[in-house]
C-alpha cells in the first residue's frame, strides 16, 4: 500500500511539473491550448499503456500506477 502511494505520487509530482512546463510553452489567453495538447497525448499514452498491458507485455502494475496514475492522470494547471 505504501509502496503504490510513493510510486502515485513520485509521478505526480513529475506529471505536474510536465503540465506546468507545457503551460508555460504554450502561453496563449485566446484558447487553452496547454489544457488540450495535455489531454490528448495522455489518453493517447494511458491508452498505449492498457493495450500493452492487457496484451501482457511484460509490463506491471507498479509501472501502470506510476505512469498512468502519476505522470499522465490529467490535473489542469
Amino acid at each position: 500500500m505504501i509502496k503504490n502511494l510513493l510510486l502515485v505520487g513520485m509521478g505526480g509530482a513529475i506529471g505536474f511539473i510536465l503540465r506546468f512546463a507545457c503551460s508555460i510553452l504554450f502561453n496563449t489567453r485566446l484558447f487553452p491550448w496547454s489544457t488540450l495538447f495535455i489531454n490528448i497525448t495522455g489518453c493517447f499514452f494511458i491508452d498505449l499503456i492498457f493495450a500493452f498491458g492487457i496484451r501482457d507485455i511484460h509490463f506491471s502494475n507498479n509501472w501502470k500506477l506510476f505512469i498512468a496514475t502519476g505522470i499522465l492522470h490529467d490535473r489542469n494547471v
